[in-house]
């Protein structure tokens, strides 16, 4: 295209494509890579990001959109639970004319009429926002941060987190990604009691699913 990024029906191509789904750039030289995102953040006004996967520097625009996945989660736990209340990160500067967006949590809560929270920090406040909620369970997905002791002890029963990929394989972040990248023939979820340590929980359940050659980020 215009911004000369390789699309073209190499490898590492096609692989962006199926990881991201977005316009992208593949090098192997660091140096390049900062300077094709400084290019694209000033033509652009939108944020580039540059991510490392063996051997290769990703620069990639923005990231999926996650409102179905994000929908479908929240109605599965709602039919079979009272939800009391969601906890999002805070609104920020989105696209190109930087508008303040909410995230699909919270676009979901405000029309379930469910009471949404949005702390900055992990901090006393938030700590009590829980306790006032009497909760049985805490479910994390895809959260982004690591919940110290003190708000793990809140939940009457457990907090729950699930992570798309068969435990203790690909802990931390993006597990469909890698998942994809390393040419795994199946992958799934894991819902785990959380501790302390990324990913380390004693596992719940699992369930399996198979990766086919059609399938890409969004399809899994």
């Amino acid at each position: 295209n215009q911004m000369g990024w390789d699309q073209s029906d190499s490898k590492e191509g096609l692989l962006a494509q199926k990881v991201y789904r977005v316009q992208f750039f593949a090098t192997k030289y660091p140096d390049e890579a900062s300077q094709v995102a400084e290019s694209v953040e000033n033509q652009l006004s939108q944020k580039a990001y540059i991510d490392y996967k063996t051997p290769y520097y990703w620069v990639r625009l923005g990231e999926c959109e996650t409102k179905e996945e994000a929908d479908s989660l929240l109605e599965e736990i709602k039919k079979f639970y009272e939800l009391v209340g969601v906890v999002t990160s805070p609104d920020k500067p989105k696209g190109r004319g930087m508008k303040i967006s909410s995230t699909p949590v919270k676009e979901w809560a405000i029309c379930n009429n469910v009471e949404v929270y949005q702390p900055v920090r992990l901090n006393k406040e938030f700590c009590e926002f829980l306790k006032e909620k009497e909760i049985d369970f805490l479910i994390l997905i895809s959260y982004g941060k690591i919940l110290p002791g003190k708000i793990l002890q809140i939940p009457k029963f457990a907090p729950l987190n699930l992570h798309p990929s068969l435990l203790p394989k690909y802990r931390g972040a993006a597990p469909v990604e890698w998942a994809l990248i390393n040419g795994e023939k199946e992958t799934g979820i894991t819902v785990i009691k959380m501790n302390e340590k990324m990913d380390e929980g004693e596992i719940v359940v699992q369930r399996k699913v198979e990766i086919r050659k059609t399938d890409d980020i969004l399809s899994l």
